[in-house]
């Protein structure tokens, strides 16, 4: 005597969450954070009006407009990530055709947990790092370490290696 072997089929049904994309024109306002490690500023050559992010973290709102002359006369505040915008994926981004600069970002926020991952993990990020990335890295890593936070030998041995630094300024 045969069994028949009763089989279910069960449909899954996914849904897709697409993002809304925002409508840009140079009159729109975006956040803008700083990236960098100290005092930033810029001055706007076509209005000559100056935005100034006193350290990493801090952010300002400036027009498409404004980013576009930025763009055109100090591509560096781009090419170097000196300013981030709150989202990876920013709209912005995209209608400035700056999504190349933008590939591989650190936020802050990623900067807080930036020591917790693997060793593997840190070095690729180093490696595909700007200089001033690299800055914003070993400053964190050396607030870390002065805090006690940062104790994974590991990972202090290559960023010392990697970026040919001491993370201690003040040995014993």
């Amino acid at each position: 005597m045969a069994i028949k072997e009763k089989t279910e089929t069960k449909q899954v049904e996914t849904k897709t969450v697409s993002k809304k994309t925002r409508k840009l024109d140079d009159k729109s306002i975006v956040t803008v954070i700083s990236n960098f490690s100290g005092l930033l500023f810029y001055r706007s050559p076509r209005t000559q009006d100056e935005w100034e992010w006193a350290e990493y973290g801090d952010e300002h709102e400036m027009s498409i407009q404004e980013l576009k002359s930025m763009k055109a006369q100090h591509r560096k505040f781009f090419e170097d990530k000196w300013i981030i915008f709150p989202d990876k994926d920013s709209d912005a981004i995209s209608h400035l055709k700056i999504e190349k600069y933008y590939k591989d970002v650190v936020t802050p926020v990623d900067m807080e947990d930036i020591f917790e991952i693997t060793v593997e993990e840190l070095t690729e990020i180093i490696d595909r790092s700007t200089a001033n990335e690299k800055a914003l890295l070993l400053t964190k890593a050396r607030e870390k370490f002065e805090s006690g936070e940062l104790v994974n030998t590991h990972i202090i041995k290559l960023i010392e290696d990697k970026l040919q630094v001491d993370i201690d300024i003040n040995p014993k």
